[in-house]
């Protein structure tokens, strides 16, 4: 197989850098694993029916978990699952509902499918949940006239996704988002509040109207997902990437001294209950190895692996949201953990 083929276009690094030198990049453990768990995603080619039910695959993007794997194969079976995510989540929901809950906003797979095959609908679906999703619109203060508050990080997820839908609008030219995304600060403001509760060593963390449900790692992955992806993008603020750079960096080392728990080779689930969650490592291994990639430190490798090898070994594959969970965004880990480390302008 050839490994490192692999369909990435949404976060094409297109800066200035230059290698670290004398600097080798040694193998990923548990690869050729990571590569063989694939196979379990014939276990959900069959078409969805039904209700809504995040057990799906359809769930944590589908689409794009699909169209990842075809890609990097180079075997048109995983087109199937394309089609069978599409023909639900875009043609039996987005495109029949008239909100799409923001915990349910998946632009990623639309966009390649509309860039990949042209189809109208995937474009029409992408830019209706970018601006008719729940909490898109950006000139309304939802504390004010709900009861969700986006500063609060009990919607940290809802504002990552949202944050992904803006951009890959933005990345379709569609002229209702040419202004600067606002909820990139809402992200920003989410990693500092964990990052203080992180340092200050609490060791509770009850609800509140600042800080929302107990600490979990893979909130703070997602979160991580949506500024790696500005962060990448031809929109980004020097300045802003700058601050994301160093939140990023100042949570991956807080949350693995407080999270990790070195004998189950994952993080734990929620800080209140501690239980091990190695079905959510693949949501945050890959920004320690951006870390990596960014900054040759081999304190985000170590890490990184530790936390790759440990989702590929112990994660639950039988369930589709959990196979989408793990090959959603560990693609980007292998891409990254591959090539040499990188300096890069506006670090």
């Amino acid at each position: 197989m050839k490994t490192i083929m692999l369909f990435f276009a949404l976060f094409a690094l297109v800066l200035p850098c230059t290698a670290f030198p004398e600097v080798s990049v040694p193998p990923i453990p548990s690869f050729d694993a990571w590569e063989e768990n694939m196979q379990n995603g014939e276990k959900f080619l069959t078409p969805i029916k039904g209700e809504v039910d995040e057990k799906y695959v359809w769930y944590y993007d589908g689409i794009k978990v699909y169209y990842q794997i075809a890609e990097y194969t180079k075997d048109s079976k995983w087109l199937q699952g394309v089609q069978v995510c599409k023909d639900w989540y875009r043609d039996e929901y987005v495109l029949k509902i008239p909100m799409v809950g923001a915990w349910r906003l998946f632009p990623h797979g639309l966009y390649i499918d509309y860039k990949k095959t042209g189809d109208i609908k995937s474009k029409e679906a992408l830019l209706k949940l970018a601006k008719q999703g729940a909490f898109a619109d950006r000139n309304i203060d939802y504390a004010k006239t709900t009861e969700y508050d986006l500063k609060t990080v009990a919607l940290s997820r809802e504002v990552a996704y949202n944050i992904n839908c803006y951009l890959t609008a933005q990345e379709l030219g569609d002229p209702a988002f040419s202004k600067p995304d606002p909820y990139i600060d809402l992200a920003l403001r989410h990693l500092t509040i964990w990052n203080e509760w992180l340092k200050s060593g609490s060791a509770s963390y009850p609800y509140n109207a600042e800080n929302g449900t107990g600490f979990q790692p893979f909130m703070a992955g997602l979160t991580c997902e949506a500024l790696i992806y500005y962060y990448e993008s031809k929109f980004a603020d020097p300045v802003k990437k700058k601050e994301i750079f160093s939140a990023i960096k100042e949570i991956a080392v807080r949350m693995w001294d407080s999270a990790w728990i070195e004998d189950k080779s994952t993080f734990y689930y929620e800080n209140n209950k501690k239980g091990p969650a190695p079905d959510l490592n693949l949501l945050i291994a890959p920004l320690y190895a951006w870390l990596w990639h960014y900054t040759g430190e081999e304190q985000f490798r170590i890490k990184g692996d530790k936390l790759f090898a440990g989702g590929v070994k112990f994660a639950w594959l039988d369930g589709g949201k959990q196979f989408s969970q793990n090959y959603r965004w560990s693609f980007a880990y292998v891409n990254w953990r591959k090539a040499l480390p990188v300096e890069v302008s506006g670090k």
